[in-house]
């Protein structure tokens, strides 16, 4: 039975891991699925598992996967499949899906963990690769690794935007289109990996597509061509900083940056920004660079007012010409279920005093000179949770000490404040 498509789009929506959203074409030649006008689209709420399965068995040839993005771009996933495979119990069924990502390449397929180049010669192999990737992943995946007891050899080619507004290549991509490869997750040591074929684009799509073909891809002797989740990598390095650790953790209800060089070259000042939804960053702070180094270097920042929910820091780096890079995206996950109490003078008649309460409780809030004269004294009520208190004096310049009582303990804190 063929599948033709002369008009319009079928979507395929809702897949879920337990419960993928397929569609069957259950015809293993490779012209099973005629298409005139229209396309398929799997790049809609859930991704990952929408998908075509096309039941191939042990047959060869070009088989083309006529994906579409938001119906105006036609996406082709091409897939040539030669040698003589031999069909396992799995039938060879294999299954197909591509989807956009923002410019952290989120969301990622469920099996990947990082976007380290570790294949790529000269990487760090714990730097985020995300801005020399396109902003799209593709799932090419037998329904089970007993499909093929001896697999097909594949030559795979690609399509992704390069132009226009839902460029996959532009802006903080590093302007990568023209020096593409492909590359697949290895999830079974959590590395990138198989870098094969030809560098650059082929022919245009259209008005915003091209294509990169891989070249006949290696096949494993475990895998294969059959680690699920690929996408296009730029293939050369450009990051001119050796970034060996980012972290963000939380630290009395402050967000504790903490990031690591092992080398540095012509680097002016990095810049740490947060976001909660991956599109629109917030600055955080910006910290100088060594310039060019051949040592390690460790830095550090803090956000002394991080989002309250989960949320994600981006660290950046940005050369004395003014070149920028992205370097890396971490997750930062806020305190829970732990009472601490923090102050710190946001200026110089200025203090922000943050409890997170364990149970709902009356703070004492008292500030007093250097000799024990009492400025301020108030009770503050605080809910469960982060709670945050502004408390502005016109103070003369000396040292002062801020008091926090509840019922049970008394915290003191030594502040510098007015103006000298």
């Amino acid at each position: 039975m063929d599948l033709v498509i002369s008009s319009g789009y079928i979507v395929i929506d809702d897949g879920t891991s337990a419960k993928p959203s397929l569609l069957v074409v259950n015809n293993p030649a490779n012209n099973a699925i005629k298409v005139s006008s229209g396309g398929i689209l799997t790049d809609v709420s859930t991704q990952e598992f929408n998908e075509v399965q096309w039941d191939i068995g042990a047959n060869t040839g070009t088989y083309v996967l006529p994906f579409y993005y938001s119906t105006a771009d036609y996406l082709p996933l091409t897939v040539t499949l030669s040698g003589a495979p031999v069909v396992g119990a799995g039938g060879g069924h294999i299954r197909f899906s591509t989807w956009e990502t923002n410019a952290d390449n989120l969301p990622r397929p469920s099996d990947v963990t990082n976007m380290y180049p570790s294949s790529l010669p000269g990487s760090p192999s714990n730097t985020d690769n995300s801005y020399n990737v396109v902003d799209r992943f593709w799932i090419i995946d037998p329904y089970t690794y007993g499909s093929y007891t001896t697999q097909p050899d594949p030559t795979i080619t690609f399509s992704y935007i390069y132009n226009g507004a839902n460029s996959e290549v532009g802006n903080a991509n590093n302007n990568i289109d023209g020096s593409l490869e492909a590359q697949r997750f290895n999830s079974t040591e959590s590395t990138w990996s198989g870098y094969n074929g030809q560098t650059g684009t082929t022919a245009a799509l259209g008005i915003h597509t091209k294509t990169v073909t891989t070249g006949t891809v290696d096949v494993l002797t475990t895998g294969g061509y059959f680690w699920r989740s690929w996408t296009l990598s730029s293939s050369t390095d450009p990051l001119p900083v050796n970034l060996t650790s980012f972290t963000a953790d939380c630290n009395n209800f402050y967000a504790l940056l903490n990031w690591t060089t092992a080398t540095e070259v012509n680097n002016h000042f990095f810049t740490i920004e947060k976001t909660l939804d991956g599109v629109n960053y917030e600055t955080v702070a910006i910290v100088d660079g060594v310039g060019t180094s051949t040592t390690p270097h460790n830095y550090s920042t803090i956000d002394e007012s991080p989002y309250t929910g989960t949320s994600y820091y981006r660290i950046s780096q940005t050369d004395l010409d003014g070149t920028e890079k992205h370097l890396n995206t971490v997750v930062y996950t806020p305190c829970q279920d732990a009472e601490s109490i923090n102050a710190f003078a946001l200026n110089n008649n200025e203090i922000d005093v943050q409890i997170n309460a364990a149970a709902n409780e009356v703070y004492t809030i008292t500030l007093m000179n250097a000799v024990g004269q009492v400025i301020y004294s108030q009770d503050h009520g605080a809910l469960i949770g982060l709670n945050d208190y502004k408390i502005y004096q016109s103070l003369a310049y000396g040292i002062y000490i801020l008091q926090i009582r509840d019922a049970e303990r008394v915290v003191n804190k030594k502040m510098v404040l007015g103006r000298p």
